[in-house]
């Protein structure tokens, strides 16, 4: 439960500079880049029920995501040190995890979200909490979630 206390100093900065590019860069690639077909037909799903799936999936799938990657992959390769190498290793992990059918996917997903790990693990161990993760990727899967469902 030490992962889920209050971000140290300095996050904020830290979450703004990696959250607001990170969700512009998911736009961006699925306007030029991206040939995603949502997994079901969402056509004839009421905009309630929508909402409803929506806000279940961005906050499970952050938290599920973020406590697997940031809380206990990261947290337990910080125990053997070397930083840099850690950062590399998780990121890895998540990147890889999205290859096949996650979103982004694909190559150039796959770079994305590589990325984006390394700016979520560095914000972690600066922040010493899941708080700031949690949230960054609740704004991100907020950004997909929205693209699927209207597709972009």
């Amino acid at each position: 439960w030490m992962l889920f206390k209050y971000p140290q100093n300095g996050w904020f900065k830290f979450f703004c500079i990696y959250t607001l590019p990170a969700m512009a860069a998911l736009f961006v690639w699925s306007h030029f880049t991206a040939d995603y077909t949502p997994p079901v037909n969402l056509d004839n799903i009421r905009p309630l029920l929508l909402v409803v799936i929506g806000i279940i999936f961005v906050l499970f799938n952050a938290l599920y995501e973020e406590l697997l990657f940031r809380g206990c992959l990261t947290t337990e390769l910080m125990k053997f040190g070397n930083t840099p190498l850690v950062l590399v290793i998780q990121a890895c992990a998540f990147a890889m995890m999205h290859f096949p059918n996650g979103f982004p996917n694909q190559l150039m997903g796959v770079v994305l979200t590589f990325i984006y790990a390394i700016f979520m693990g560095h914000l972690f161990i600066r922040s010493r909490s899941l708080w700031p993760c949690i949230i960054s990727h609740i704004c991100c899967d907020s950004v997909v979630y929205i693209m699927i469902v209207t597709k972009y």
